[in-house]
């Protein structure tokens, strides 16, 4: 149970349980104590286990340290606007995205006004701009976020010959309009694939996954560039015979993976000397 504030708290009891000893996440909570438009509020980041340092982010960060806005979202939170695992996974990033984008809002709604709530006639739209808005967002922010990560973990795997590729490939795939799906699932696959999965349990991580013909095709081939066991897993899969062109890149590849093993098997041997 995240909740943490009990009934018979006093004020000060309060205060101390939501700030975690954040100073200023301290002085939040304060003003959320004075302030009768977010008292309710406390109530409500308590519920969704937004204290301390993370409330702290959600005010001065997410709402930029601004009263009317903060109370929105706190009512937007209410009202059920994002689910619990969405707040969570922005108020998580390095840098969370705001849960009100003003852009997007029809400039004829009184946002600020403490009518515009769950029962006015245009909120139900208004939800749904601000939800699918924040997603985008996060989505992308969470690609450009694992981009170092993706970087380390899929050389980890591979050849040096091939760690610049990869680089790129992944800061591609990262920024694009998938914002790096295709690179998780590939990952996911390479993974397995080097902890000595069989072939056949690996297609069953691809089917898992609930590929596009689009989407299955571009992690294929990430996997058949990348991965060691790439050029076996890539013929295995494939859905239909390999044309003239994809037997040529499967037959390269194995080729530069035979020259890459055997190269870096002679440098480890005279490190050994």
């Amino acid at each position: 149970m995240k909740a943490k504030l009990k009934g018979n708290m006093n004020l000060d009891e309060i205060i101390n349980v939501m700030s975690e000893d954040n100073e200023e996440a301290k002085e939040v909570v304060s003003e959320m104590m004075r302030e009768p438009s977010l008292y309710r509020g406390v109530i409500i980041c308590d519920r969704l286990g937004i204290r301390g340092d993370i409330l702290r982010k959600l005010y001065h960060e997410c709402c930029e340290g601004r009263k009317e806005m903060f109370s929105k979202v706190l009512q937007m939170f209410e009202s059920g606007v994002y689910t619990e695992e969405e707040i969570t996974r922005n108020l998580s990033l390095n840098a969370s995205e705001s849960f009100l984008d003003e852009s997007i809002v029809n400039p004829c709604l009184p946002l600020y006004s403490a009518d515009f709530n769950n029962t006015h006639p245009d909120w139900e739209e208004f939800a749904y701009l601000q939800r699918r808005n924040l997603n985008i967002k996060v989505k992308r922010k969470e690609a450009l976020e694992k981009i170092p990560e993706w970087i380390i973990q899929g050389q980890a795997m591979m050849y040096p010959e091939k760690f610049a590729k990869w680089e790129s490939v992944v800061i591609e795939h990262a920024t694009g309009f998938s914002s790096g799906t295709m690179i998780r699932d590939a990952l996911e696959i390479m993974t397995a694939l080097e902890e000595g999965a069989s072939i056949s349990q690996a297609k069953q991580i691809l089917d898992k996954q609930s590929h596009s013909g689009g989407t299955e095709t571009i992690t294929r081939n990430i996997i058949l560039n990348f991965a060691n066991r790439g050029p076996d897993f890539y013929v295995s899969t494939a859905p239909m015979p390999l044309t003239v062109e994809q037997q040529f890149d499967v037959t390269k590849i194995r080729k530069e993976n035979k020259e890459y093993a055997e190269k870096n098997s002679m440098v480890g041997q005279n490190n050994i000397y």
